[in-house]
């Protein structure tokens, strides 16, 4: 079995935060595979090719589709926090304003 994770932008966090926790358990597999999109993990984890730790939100259509499962993990797992930062004084785009809006509108299920 494979692990499948991405360096890909702020997912690094994820997978410094998994393999620390596989290391932790004394579990290690025989290969480790690098992808630079959260879909293309998806798929190879659906495919039956590796495991991963990805935010919920990036996986949750699948789990309710049934296409993946939660693998039950303790609670030692850290907390990850985001912050949505602009520069106040300079223009913000439609998509921007809209993510910002989301951001506001989801936040309070996310805790």
């Amino acid at each position: 079995m494979a692990v499948c994770e991405s360096w890909y932008g702020s997912m690094k966090v994820y997978r410094a935060m998994f393999e620390k926790y596989l290391e932790e358990r004394g579990l290690a597999f025989s290969q480790m595979m690098e992808l630079w999109s959260i879909e293309a993990i998806k798929r190879c984890v659906r495919s039956g090719i590796g495991i991963t730790c990805l935010p919920l939100m990036t996986v949750k259509e699948e789990i309710e589709q049934r296409k993946v499962k939660i693998i039950p993990c303790d609670s030692s797992l850290s907390t990850i926090f985001a912050q949505v930062v602009y520069h106040k004084n300079k223009w913000v785009s439609p998509a921007m304003t809209e993510f910002i809006a989301i951001t506001l509108q989801h936040e309070k299920s996310w805790a």
